[in-house]
């Protein structure tokens, strides 16, 4: 199997292959980590092939670690977006409910309702502090990634991870059995 490593030299050699199964490998990824910032899967998307798009047209910006440039440039165009949010007035991406008898939807609904309460209480952590949250808890990155993608020292990006899970504790303390 081939690294990224390896599909970002052949990509930056000029191999089209290479930049489609980097493609192939990342976009989930890429998606996934632009919802949990969004909460919106078309936002995500656009996220997505607007880093990825970055990538194509000047694959020797992407300096140092290539898989943290990629991060960085997703949590760059997730802030942008959530800003425009903000002067629009608009937080999030909307809510879904499910309404049915069945015990085992009526689970599923109540589950959908902690997982909606948490996915706003971490949209309304400041900038800094979401953004560890999310790299940490949701794109499963160590510490020492965190803190490469940010920028910042890893004791930072453990601080403000305290600090943020301090505040969910506070701010969901009504979702718990």
């Amino acid at each position: 199997m081939t690294t990224d490593h390896e599909l970002f030299r052949r990509f930056e050699n000029g191999s089209p292959d290479a930049f489609q199964a980097l493609v192939r490998s990342w976009a989930p990824r890429l998606d996934a980590l632009a919802w949990r910032f969004l909460g919106d899967v078309e936002e995500a998307r656009d996220v997505r092939q607007t880093a990825l798009l970055r990538l194509w047209t000047a694959p020797r910006a992407a300096t140092g670690r290539r898989t943290t440039w990629l991060h960085r440039v997703v949590v760059n165009l997730c802030r942008d977006r959530l800003r425009s949010r903000r002067l629009r007035g608009r937080s999030d991406g909307g809510d879904v409910r499910i309404a049915s008898a069945d015990p085992a939807a009526a689970d599923a609904a109540a589950r959908d309702e902690v997982a909606r309460r948490v996915a706003e209480a971490v949209a309304s952590l400041p900038e800094a502090e979401r953004d560890v949250v999310v790299l940490k808890q949701y794109a499963d990155l160590s510490f020492a990634r965190v803190a490469e993608i940010l920028d910042i020292p890893a004791t930072t990006a453990k601080s403000r991870m305290w600090r943020a899970l301090a505040k969910l504790r506070v701010e969901l303390k009504e979702c718990a059995p």
